[in-house]
């Protein structure tokens, strides 16, 4: 079967500064990776890649056998949290349509769009906040609508980044016992500091400081898990360095490979 997601040989940078070096990992359909390293080793960067936000220098990665951009009505990202303007009059039931908002270009949303999105709103358990303003929800339960919003894509790859940051613990554990949930028909890689709260439904986690390294969550020590200790996990030596003037990727282990 096609991965859900495969990356080869990944290189990125902003300019002249490589963010993301030599990046190969496979993730396997309905899996569920938690992607962990420190602030600015590329956790994000590696999400706009997947999503197709963002292109590689060197390398592919591909979403279920295409390019990100041919896979976007696959895919559905979560973000942290959702800036908006508090008096801006949207009820719930409506922002969860904007994730419908792709299959029609032109005319509003139809009766099955709203049975989809109503439908969606069950599953994160808020179908009883369908007309409520958005505005007056939870910080947990405005997040439980993004995943809502998401889950009306009918996405078959869920990203999310650290949908918990924002949260107390009562709501992120919400959060992720919905997930838990979610990973039984939707393969989901989620930003995360937080490893002891999902060991237990996790099947990898993905260690990301520069370069990458892929492991099983029943190859790791529960001790590490408990602790959130990646450093321990991650076992190839990071961040990577370069000489004075080398290009990305440049060099014997992979050459200048182009964009595919």
């Amino acid at each position: 079967m096609i991965p859900a997601v495969q990356i080869q040989n990944l290189c990125f940078g902003y300019e002249e500064n490589e963010v993301l070096h030599n990046i190969n990992l496979e993730v396997a359909r309905q899996d569920f990776a938690i992607i962990v390293g420190p602030n600015g080793g590329g956790k994000t960067t590696l999400l706009r890649l997947m999503l197709g936000l963002l292109e590689p220098r060197y390398g592919s990665v591909k979403i279920l056998g295409k390019k990100p951009v041919c896979a976007r009505r696959q895919m559905a990202y979560v973000p942290q949290s959702l800036q908006f303007d508090s008096k801006f009059p949207i009820s719930v039931l409506e922002t969860v349509l904007l994730g419908r908002v792709e299959r029609h270009l032109f005319g509003g949303s139809r009766a099955a769009d709203r049975e989809i999105a109503l439908d969606a709103l069950q599953e994160v358990g808020l179908a009883d906040c369908a007309r409520r303003p958005f505005a007056a929800l939870s910080g947990g339960q405005r997040q439980r609508v993004l995943i809502a919003q998401a889950l009306a894509s009918e996405p078959e790859v869920l990203l999310l980044d650290e949908p918990g940051a924002n949260l107390d613990t009562p709501g992120v554990a919400t959060i992720y016992s919905l997930l838990k949930e979610l990973s039984r028909r939707l393969t989901i890689i989620m930003v995360s500091h937080n490893l002891s709260m999902v060991e237990s439904f996790a099947t990898h986690v993905i260690c990301v400081n520069h370069t990458a390294d892929m492991h099983q969550i029943s190859e790791v020590s529960q001790e590490d898990l408990h602790a959130g200790n990646w450093v321990h996990i991650f076992h190839h030596s990071c961040p990577v360095s370069h000489d004075e003037g080398e290009d990305f990727c440049a060099g014997p282990h992979l050459g200048k490979e182009e964009t595919r």
